[in-house]
Order: structure tokens, then C-alpha cells, then sequence
């Protein structure tokens, strides 16, 4: 995430973070010590004095944080977020200890913050090291989240994110369109900010306002390998819609 998240992509968002934390070596080697000790036990995580130490000292860099939101944070590393550690659908929070706790509990970020020390240790200026602070929305329509497949440049499919709902009975196929024209704009968008043609927007759409704006929610890795999901798509099965020759 760290790669992509320019200022003009901010623009695109529609959370932009509210705070970043830069994680230096030695702060995710003590994640990694305290997270193999715990076993990815939540409820070890919260009780650990080692782990509330580290958190403050982590607290110390990050002044933004100090004025809080009422809703709290949804939080992620610059490759993933740790929503295995609330059994997938992550919740949100209030400040970095809480935000440890989650990092510390998660196989997710604990494989990355793995990734992130070896790269560390080559290049101690990684730009994958950011640890992001989202404003939380509870309000948020979640049948107006929408995936699109983008394939050497350009969006070959988009997807409902809750492809197991019917979604809201008057979207139109006009409205749909309009979802289609807004993402290819997007994605014209923010395009020259990237250095890869291949990737998967997540994107918001308030399908239930006829004049609604597309938003950026964050950019995920495409392909079968990457464990991004495929939705209403299946990455084999669909190989010729999602992969086109």
C-alpha cells in the first residue's frame, strides 16, 4: 500500500488515513517476538504488559492519534489487514495499543510484518512499512462496496462485495453503467501514480443516491495467488472474463 498511496490516490479515497505509523525494524521484530509467544491468542494480546509497552513507546511517534474519533479506526499494514484476528470481520480501534493487540493476534499481519523484517533488514528505507489509521464508518452501505478486476489496464469485470445479497431493488441498469463509467474514470485516473497494469480496486458506490460518486477503498493484489477473493467470479472457472487473452 505504501507503493500506491500517493497524494492523488488520496484524493480518489474515500477514507483517506487519518494517521500513518512507520514501523522501524525494531518494533516489528518485538511484533514478531510477542506474536510467537502469544500463539495469535487475542485474549493473551490484550493482557500483555510487554505488548502495552511497546504500544506506548509506538504511541509516542503517532501524535495524531491523541485526538481520537468516536467511531474509532479501521487499521492496516501496507499489505494487509488483521481481520482474522476478529474472525474476519475486523472491528475497529481506538488507539495503538488496541491497534497491537489486532497486529499481534493476526497470521495475516504477522506473515507480513515476517515479509517486512527481511526487507528491513536489505533496505532499512522500505516503503512498505507504514502502519495506516482509517477513519471507521458504521453508516456505510455495505451493498454499495463493489470489486473491480483490472487486467493490463483495463477493468475487465466488476463485482457486488457481497455477492451473497440481492442488492437494493431499484438499482437500475442505468445506475449500473454509471457504476462502470465511473470506475474506468477512476482508474484513468490513478493509473499513472502506479507502477503495475494488473490489480483490484475496492471501491464505494451509494447505489441508493441516483447521483452518487464513485470512492476508492484501497487497491488489492489480482490473481488466484494473491488470496484476494473473486467474488461473483470464480478465478478459475472465469479465467476468460477475469484473464482475457
Amino acid at each position: 500500500m505504501g507503493r500506491w498511496m500517493t497524494p492523488r490516490i488520496q484524493e480518489c479515497m474515500l477514507n483517506p488515513p487519518t494517521a500513518i505509523h512507520h514501523l522501524t525494524k525494531d518494533e516489528v521484530r518485538q511484533l514478531l517476538e510477542i506474536s510467537a509467544e502469544l500463539n495469535y491468542d487475542i485474549a493473551k494480546a490484550e493482557k500483555s504488559q510487554t505488548l502495552s509497552g511497546l504500544a506506548a513507546v509506538m504511541g509516542q511517534k503517532t501524535k495524531s492519534l491523541e485526538t481520537g474519533t468516536s467511531a474509532g479506526y479501521f487499521i492496516r499494514t501496507s499489505h494487509c489487514s488483521p481481520k482474522d484476528a476478529d474472525g474476519g470481520n475486523l472491528q475497529p480501534v481506538n488507539n495503538m495499543c488496541e491497534a497491537v493487540v489486532k497486529l499481534a493476534s493476526s497470521k495475516r499481519t504477522v506473515q507480513a510484518l515476517l515479509s517486512l523484517f527481511y526487507q528491513l533488514r536489505q533496505d532499512a528505507d522500505s516503503p512498505d512499512n507504514q502502519l495506516y489509521f482509517f477513519p471507521y464508518y458504521n453508516d456505510l452501505d455495505r451493498l454499495s462496496e463493489w470489486r473491480c478486476y483490472v487486467k493490463e489496464g483495463y477493468i475487465v469485470a466488476i463485482s457486488q462485495s457481497r455477492f451473497y445479497q440481492p442488492n437494493h431493488a431499484g438499482m437500475t441498469d442505468e445506475m449500473l453503467g454509471r457504476l462502470a463509467f465511473q470506475a474506468r474514470r477512476l482508474w484513468s485516473r490513478i493509473a499513472p501514480d502506479l507502477n503495475f497494469k494488473s490489480c483490484i480496486l475496492d471501491v464505494y458506490a451509494e447505489m441508493l443516491d441516483p447521483k452518487f460518486e464513485l470512492k476508492l477503498i484501497e487497491i488489492n493484489p489480482w490473481g488466484a495467488h494473491s488470496g484476494s477473493g473473486s467474488l461473483l467470479f470464480h478465478w478459475l472457472d472465469d479465467a476468460g472474463i477475469l484473464d482475457p487473452e
